[in-house]
């Protein structure tokens, strides 16, 4: 599954493609709920495609499985409140269904 998200950015370099693979799922999973924040089994099933990546597949080579998860969990952070944040301010700039339907 990592591949195929993978894919759409060729080109970048591992982290940076890490990093926007992981916003490209939650965001995904964030619309689809139509929540403003992911429940932690949403957030598990990111973190199992990331540690598919080549970037924790050599620290768990390289540094053991725990070094894996650590980037893992580091990446994850970041990309969950940078893709709440926007789905939060994306849902505050959009009128309510009251409001501005007067005429």
């Amino acid at each position: 599954m990592y591949e195929k998200y993978a894919a759409r950015f060729v080109g970048k370099g591992a982290y940076e493609c890490d990093q926007l693979v992981v916003r490209q799922m939650l965001g995904e999973l964030l619309a689809e709920s139509g929540r403003q924040s992911l429940s932690e089994q949403e957030v598990l099933k990111v973190g199992a495609v990331l540690l598919q990546g080549p970037v924790a597949q050599k620290l768990k080579r390289t540094e053991g499985k725990e070094a894996g998860l650590k980037y893992a969990g580091e990446v994850l952070a970041k990309a969950r409140r940078i893709v709440e944040q926007a789905r939060q301010a994306e849902q505050s700039q959009r009128p309510s269904h009251d409001q501005g339907m007067e005429r």
